[in-house]
């Protein structure tokens, strides 16, 4: 399905569902992943390593969710996790832990250490979006109720 207004996605607005940080040492992981987190709604903030997305996180309003890949050169992903939940403005956002490894202590792991899933590449986009959505809600709801 296709939409006629630019920045219009099947699910609505671009951006309607959230923000996204997307974080990899692949340009075509991010470019691919970023194409279809929007395609699905999302504005998406794509950050090639982590050193950069560290920057660029506590340069900007905290996104929704960070999509967060574990092997990377440089800062690897278990080090941009720490850092981020020791961040206060960082500490309630969604982390999704990204492998292409399937280790089978990645997902304790990555629990233990503040992350809110492990997913292990190939995964379903569409289950993820799913989830950032319906966090986002929950929490614009908690905001209405406190606001009255």
């Amino acid at each position: 399905m296709q939409n006629d207004r630019k920045g219009d996605t099947p699910w609505g607005r671009r951006g309607s569902r959230g923000r996204v940080a997307l974080v990899d040492d692949s340009r075509q992981v991010l470019d691919v992943l970023s194409m279809l987190l929007e395609e699905l709604g999302f504005e998406v903030w794509p950050y090639e390593g982590g050193a950069a997305a560290l920057q660029g996180l506590t340069s900007h309003a905290a996104p929704d969710a960070i999509l967060l890949d574990v092997c990377m050169p440089g800062l690897d992903g278990w080090q941009v996790l720490s850092e981020v939940r020791g961040q206060p403005a960082l500490a309630g956002v969604q982390v999704f832990m990204m492998s292409a490894a399937d280790d089978p202590g990645g997902s304790q792991r990555a629990t233990s250490a503040g992350a809110d899933d492990y997913l292990v590449k190939p995964f379903s986009l569409g289950d993820v979006a799913e989830r950032i959505a319906a966090r986002r809600q929950a929490r614009l709801a908690a905001a209405d109720t406190r606001l009255m």
